[in-house]
């Protein structure tokens, strides 16, 4: 399969990520919540003011920068070097 996608098919499916999560991520976003849900139930106001939150279940994400976190995985991102190198040879080529 990634030998048939192009760079420009997997940016655009990197864009549609960033908008609409899918795979584990998303998954891992869903158990979260669940658990924020059950732990918020369960939690004791005087002892933990602040509600949880799903990021608080989730692992991988930067507590800090939550809202601005990068999707694309170091792997990815090289990757995506390669397509875009090998697209560029392939335009030479032509």
């Amino acid at each position: 399969m990634l030998e048939g996608m192009t760079y420009e098919s997997f940016v655009e499916w990197q864009r549609y990520a960033s908008v609409e999560p899918f795979g584990e991520f998303r998954a891992d976003l869903r158990i979260g919540q669940l658990c924020a849900i059950v732990a918020n139930l369960f939690r004791d106001s005087k002892k933990q003011a602040k509600p949880y939150s799903p990021a608080d279940f989730v692992m991988f994400v930067d507590k800090e920068s939550e809202e601005k976190r990068d999707i694309v995985a170091p792997e990815t991102r090289a990757w995506l070097y390669m397509m875009a190198a090998k697209t560029e040879a392939e335009k030479h080529d032509q």
